[in-house]
């Protein structure tokens, strides 16, 4: 466990940096310094705090300061998210190695002692941002929510999922309901409730806050649901 001024530093340094309005000369510095003497130090101890999606949050946040070298970070923190969190000590050896070489984040943080991979690595970012792990099985229906802050998933597990569109952080425990394959899922134009589509012949109608479910299965077709969607 880390000591607590360290630990509150480290979740909310940033946020008060954004909740300054007369900003002092040189904070930009101060701050550029700091990231770069000290970014992959911040991500490994929230990581092992268990808070790793604030790294994420955070960098969004300040993403319009410093916003060539914090979006690196921020591509970088969401890329490996995965990687990171699963091996927080291992940073420098199990996703630096294989950041593309032209970015900011691998010619501030890569060294000589560090393992070099010479061929198979991108100069820059690609397009793909993250992958999102936590289904047990296919994945056969997503949609965004319409101000795109969520997405919400349907798999062969039976289950629905929402997530965090920023940090892929789940944001529910998996919606639980259906007797067959999810098939089809989608937001309402509020975002406040989800409908999901199944291989058990039914619709469900889903609380996207608290993952309730609002009415009774929604039952008359004979066969699969292959699709849903809500009214304008």
């Amino acid at each position: 466990m880390l000591p607590e001024p360290v630990a509150y530093a480290s979740r909310f340094w940033i946020e008060h940096v954004c909740l300054i309005t007369d900003v002092p000369d040189g904070l930009g510095g101060v701050i550029l310094s700091f990231m770069r003497e000290h970014l992959l130090h911040w991500m490994e101890a929230l990581a092992i705090m268990k808070s790793y999606h604030v790294v994420i949050q955070s960098l969004s946040m300040l993403l319009n300061k410093l916003y060539h070298f914090v979006n690196d970070a921020h591509r970088f923190a969401q890329y490996f998210s995965n990687t990171i969190e699963e091996h927080p000590l291992l940073i420098y050896a199990t996703a630096l190695p294989f950041t593309p070489h032209g970015t900011l984040i691998y010619k501030t943080f890569h060294h000589d002692r560090l393992p070099l991979v010479v061929s198979g690595v991108e100069e820059t970012w690609p397009p793909l941002l993250q992958v999102i792990h936590g289904h047990n099985d296919r994945v056969a229906s997503v949609a965004f929510s319409l101000d795109g802050m969520k997405i919400v998933s349907g798999s062969d597990d039976k289950t629905v999922r929402v997530w965090d569109a920023l940090t892929g952080q789940e944001l529910l425990p998996p919606l639980q309901g259906h007797d067959e394959y999810v098939t089809s899922v989608a937001f309402s134009p509020d975002g406040l409730k989800i409908v999901s589509g199944s291989d058990d012949n039914t619709i469900r109608v889903w609380d996207a806050l608290t993952g309730q479910e609002l009415l009774a299965p929604l039952e008359g077709h004979d066969e699969y649901v292959t699709s849903v969607g809500f009214s304008p």
